[in-house]
């Protein structure tokens, strides 16, 4: 979790319940979820990361619906688990975050993590709008590029991660919840991005005041850019690491 500050709405009274509670369980959670994976499926999912304390209260599903009651919990966390979900699964897995508490968290990586990441267990490129999640699948036919920089970040320079912890308001989106999730599957790319996420690529001469919306380039113009700005930096590291 890159945002545990944006977690303000859980009262001392509150059942909470972490769902996919990782390698850090979220330490206020009373109750956590975890999906019962074969040993191969864990190994792709986890890797060799292994949880860093015992969890007395966790619970193991296998199906597509939580084994709780309606409104089982005051207040449910979700963080780095939606981008796993598959597409079939991902409108009810939603439906049952909603159905088992009132509020909540959710984190995701974005979609600038992934087109510098491609995590091959993440299905989805991820983009918002305020608290509205854009949802788009993953292609395959790119993944050429994107595995090269995958390889240049995990297996060239292992200290190259400490990035994403650094500028994490560029590579994660973070939020709360009441009542409802607001989100859509979308075909394309081009709700992923918005206005806030290019402001964060500025350079200090454009004055942000004359930008517009309908004033952004299209997506894959977008996505050239910030490709182009990161692989810049990756050729800058390695120049001054070397």
């Amino acid at each position: 979790m890159f945002f545990p500050e944006r977690i303000r709405f859980i009262r001392k009274s509150d059942h909470v319940l972490e769902i996919g509670p990782g390698a850090y369980p979220y330490p206020r959670a009373n109750v956590y979820l975890d999906k019962k994976f074969s040993p191969e499926e864990q190994l792709a999912q986890f890797g060799e990361a292994t949880r860093k304390r015992e969890l007395e209260s966790l619970v193991y599903y296998t199906g597509n619906t939580f084994p709780f009651a309606d409104k089982e919990f005051d207040y449910v966390i979700c963080s780095h688990v939606l981008e796993h979900v598959a597409p079939q699964d991902l409108p009810t897995f939603i439906g049952e975050l909603t159905r088992i508490a009132n509020r909540g968290y959710i984190e995701v990586p974005n979609v600038f993590y992934e087109y510098l990441c491609n995590t091959p267990v993440h299905l989805w490129l991820i983009g918002n709008h305020g608290d509205k999640l854009h949802f788009c699948l993953k292609k395959q036919d790119n993944n050429v590029l994107l595995n090269t920089m995958r390889h240049c970040f995990y297996h060239t320079d292992l200290a190259l991660p400490f990035l994403f912890s650094r500028y994490r308001e560029l590579f994660f989106i973070g939020f709360e919840w009441i009542e409802s999730i607001d989100y859509s599957i979308d075909e394309g790319t081009d709700n992923l991005f918005g206005l806030s996420e290019l402001q964060r690529f500025q350079r200090p001469m454009i004055n942000p005041d004359n930008w517009t919306t309908e004033s952004l380039p299209p997506a894959g113009v977008l996505l050239s850019m910030i490709k182009a700005k990161l692989i810049g930096g990756l050729k800058k590291h390695f120049r001054f690491t070397r």
